[in-house]
């Protein structure tokens, strides 16, 4: 599919319109009941993820957190609006992973708790794995296609 890809993308002529006879593109998400997976590009890939749950958001009072304590469970930490007071519905957790299936590369990260420049990763070397979302916009640049794969929120799974 990668590769599909690639050549739809190469058929376009430097203006951005497509070639005579050339398909449509687009881009290949796979969706499980824990996360939402696709590939990056080689070279720079940005992505919004301002819809996530960070442990640097408030924690909402209105939730009883000792109780959470009590069940051994993690606080819940929700944003709100500053003006409005409304809460936050968050589409994904923190928990990233990056993961180079074709061959070893060469990555770089910004916006994560993890962040790396030019770090080798491979199957059966070093793996990123468990890096977590800190920003709104994060960029992974990449030396070959890899795929990226980032948790849903809890009220997305499915129970």
């Amino acid at each position: 599919m990668t590769q599909t890809q690639r050549q739809l993308r190469e058929s376009q002529e430097p203006n951005g319109n497509e070639k005579l006879g050339s398909g449509a593109g687009g881009n290949l998400y796979l969706i499980s009941e824990e996360s939402i997976t696709f590939v990056l590009q080689e070279g720079k890939n940005i992505i919004y993820t301002p819809a996530t749950n960070r442990p640097d958001t408030d924690t909402d009072a209105s939730v009883d957190q000792d109780s959470l304590a009590k069940e051994n469970q993690p606080p819940l930490k929700r944003k709100r609006d500053q003006e409005t007071g409304a809460e936050t519905e968050y589409f994904f957790e923190e928990n990233i992973g990056i993961i180079p299936l074709s061959a070893p590369a060469s990555i770089t990260t910004q916006g994560f708790e993890w962040d790396v420049e030019d770090w080798h990763t491979e199957i059966g070397g070093q793996l990123s794995t468990s890096n977590h979302i800190r920003a709104d916009k994060v960029e992974v640049s990449t030396s070959v296609p890899v795929l990226f794969t980032v948790e849903l929120a809890q009220r997305l799974k499915r129970a």
